[in-house]
């Protein structure tokens, strides 16, 4: 005779689907930029803002010599938009702790 193990495979398929919808939540947190959103009434030069990259759309840092304005969706990391960076305007020191969560 064969025993059934109802109860148990029912918790092991439960598990798995939570993991499978977690891991399909966090790609797309990961991989979106749209954390923060512009109100679209109000003129804004950051449209969205994710959590590894923002869309802005003519943003011109007051500090930067050479007048660079920016115009489209930039990874935060990438060494031209640096100093749009380090203002913490885009990249609020609290998403630290979200990155430190969602790397390890």
């Amino acid at each position: 005779m064969v025993e059934s193990r109802g109860p148990v495979t029912g918790k092991i398929t439960g598990s798995f689907v939570v993991i499978i919808i977690s891991f399909i939540c966090s790609v797309i947190a990961n991989f979106t930029p749209y954390w923060l959103e512009t109100w679209w009434r109000k003129f804004n030069t950051v449209r969205n803002v994710g959590l590894w990259a923002a869309c802005v759309e003519g943003l011109r840092q007051p500090d930067d010599y050479w007048g660079k304005i920016y115009y489209g969706c930039w990874w935060l990391y990438v060494h031209e938009f640096e100093g749009v960076r380090k203002t913490r305007y885009i990249n609020p020191r609290r998403w630290h702790w979200f990155y430190f969560l969602a790397s390890g």
